[in-house]
């Protein structure tokens, strides 16, 4: 059976293109082009998570960015406790020496109490004074290591942030 091809004439099955043909081929284009779009809805959507990701990454940055800071401010807290722990030493061993000083003082007072045997009931009041210093002294001396106990706490307490 001959096939009209237009202008040059009728051809025959073999050489000329039949509608299943045709069809196939254009059914194969529809299946093509669906297999483009799909591509591209897929290209799409990975051009939306790596914008994701970069948007992800940028703020992951800042997060890092501001712990540094937070690590800074820590370092430069632990100096500062370091330094309260040394004025807390300082503060003990002037507490030590004011006991050492107010023992000396009522050493010193009860040998005038007794050199002085004429006024005993002076002497005692000075014994009690220097008593009461004594006494003092030692609640103070008591404060201090307090505090340094205090310090030293909080000193290592930082270093357990700073380690974190």
């Amino acid at each position: 059976m001959a096939y009209y091809r237009g202008v040059g004439g009728a051809g025959d099955a073999t050489n000329d293109a039949s509608v299943s043909q045709v069809t196939e081929a254009q059914i194969a284009a529809e299946a093509a082009a669906t297999t483009a779009t799909t591509k591209a809805f897929e290209a799409t959507t990975s051009a939306t998570l790596a914008a994701a990701s970069a948007t992800a990454s940028a703020t992951s940055a800042s997060q890092a960015s501001a712990l540094k800071d937070e690590t800074q401010a820590l370092v430069d807290s632990v100096a500062d406790v370091s330094g309260l722990v040394t004025d807390a030493q300082t503060a003990a061993a002037n507490a030590a020496t004011s006991e050492t000083n107010a023992g000396a003082s009522a050493t010193a007072a009860a040998t005038s109490a007794t050199a002085a045997g004429v006024s005993e009931v002076n002497a005692g009041a000075s014994e009690t004074a220097a008593a009461t210093s004594a006494t003092s002294a030692a609640t103070s001396a008591t404060n201090a290591a307090t505090s340094a106990t205090a310090a030293a706490t909080s000193a290592t307490a930082a270093g357990v942030s700073e380690v974190n």
